[in-house]
C-alpha cells in the first residue's frame, strides 16, 4: 500500500500548490485594493515620477500663450510639475484611478482612457506653482483644468482570469484535502506519511516568503538599487501573503517533525524490563572449574589396573 499511498499524497502536493498561488493571485493581481496599495507606491518611483509629470508639464507649457511660455524657463515648468506629482492628494487620486481601471478589466467593462481626478491635479497645481513659479501661478487661473489620462484599452480583460482562479481554488483545496487524508491513512507508516505531508507543505510555503521577506531584506542589507524596484510590490503584496505563508510553513514544519518523532517512537518503544538474558546452561558449559572430569591413573598396588579417581 505504499506506493498507492505516495501516489495519493503526491496528488495532494500537487493540487496543495494550485490552490495556494491561486490563493495568492485572489490576494494580489486580482485584487483591485492590493493593486491601489501597489499604485500608492509606485508613484513613488522614478519611472512613474517622470512619466506623469513629463505629461503635466507640456500640458502646462501648451496651455500658455507663446508670449508667457517664453518668459518662464522650461526647467521651472518641469519643476512645479514633478512636485505636483509627488504631492500627497495627486498620489490618491493616481491610485484610485488605477483601482478603478483594475475593478473595470474584473468586471469586463473596460473603457478607453481614463482620467485621474482633474480637481486634485489643479488643485494642487495651484498650491504649488504659487510657492515655485507665482508669475505660472497667475496664469494658471485662466487656464481649463489639466487631466492626466491613463490608457486602458490596451489591458486585457481579466474577468476569465478571475472565475478560473476562483474555480481552481475550490477544486485544488478539496483535491488537496482528499489526497493527503486518503494518502495518511492507507499509508503503512502513517506518521511517516504524516511527516511527509508536513515536509511538501513547508516547501510550498517557503517560496514567498523567501521572495517578499528574505529577498528584499538582503537587497536592503547590501544596498542594491533593485531593493528600489522590488519594494512598492514587496509592500503591497508581500503583507497580504506573508502570513498565511508563515503559518503554512511553520505548520509544515510541525507535521514534518511531529511525524518524524511518532514513527521513531513507534519502531522503537521504551520499557522498563530488562534484555533478556542468554542461555545460561551454555555458560555453564562453557565453565569448567567447577565440573566433575576424570584422570587416568595406574595404582601401584596393582599394576596393570587403572582407577578413575575425582
Amino acid at each position: 500500500m505504499a506506493l498507492p499511498a505516495r501516489f495519493m499524497l503526491g496528488i495532494g502536493a500537487i493540487a496543495a500548490s494550485i490552490g495556494f498561488w491561486a490563493f495568492c493571485a485572489q490576494r494580489t493581481i486580482l485584487d483591485p485594493t492590493a493593486t491601489r496599495d501597489l499604485a500608492t507606491s509606485l508613484i513613488d518611483t522614478a519611472a512613474v515620477t517622470e512619466s506623469l509629470s513629463s505629461q503635466l508639464s507640456e500640458q502646462i507649457a501648451g496651455s500658455l500663450p507663446p508670449d508667457v511660455a517664453e518668459q518662464i524657463p522650461a526647467a521651472e515648468i518641469e519643476a512645479v510639475a514633478a512636485a505636483v506629482v509627488s504631492d500627497p492628494r495627486v498620489a490618491d487620486a493616481f491610485a484610485t484611478t488605477i483601482a478603478s481601471i483594475h475593478e473595470q478589466l474584473l468586471d469586463g467593462e473596460r473603457q478607453g482612457k481614463v482620467g485621474i481626478d482633474s480637481a486634485a491635479i489643479n488643485t494642487a497645481l495651484v498650491d504649488v506653482a504659487t510657492g515655485l513659479s507665482p508669475q505660472l501661478a497667475t496664469r494658471l487661473a485662466d487656464v481649463e483644468p489639466f487631466e492626466l489620462r491613463i490608457d486602458a484599452a490596451r489591458i486585457p480583460d481579466l474577468e476569465p482570469v478571475d472565475r478560473g482562479v476562483d474555480t481552481a481554488l475550490v477544486i485544488a483545496s478539496l483535491i488537496a484535502i482528499a489526497g493527503f487524508g486518503l494518502g495518511v491513512s492507507i499509508h503503512p507508516e502513517p506518521w511517516a506519511a504524516v511527516a511527509i505531508v508536513g515536509r511538501r507543505l513547508a516547501a510550498i510555503a517557503v517560496f514567498p516568503v523567501v521572495l517578499y521577506l528574505i529577498v528584499p531584506a538582503g537587497l536592503r542589507a547590501i544596498g542594491s538599487t533593485t531593493s528600489t524596484t522590488l519594494a512598492p510590490f514587496a509592500n503591497a503584496y508581500g503583507k497580504r501573503i506573508l502570513p498565511t505563508a508563515i503559518v503554512l510553513l511553520v505548520g509544515g514544519i510541525a507535521l514534518w517533525i511531529g511525524g518524524f518523532v511518532a514513527r521513531r517512537a513507534r519502531r522503537h518503544p521504551s520499557s522498563g524490563r530488562s534484555a533478556p538474558r542468554g542461555n545460561s546452561s551454555a555458560r555453564d558449559r562453557a565453565r569448567g572449574s567447577d565440573r566433575t572430569r576424570t584422570y587416568p591413573a595406574t595404582s601401584p598396588a596393582t599394576p596393570g589396573r587403572t582407577d578413575l579417581r575425582l
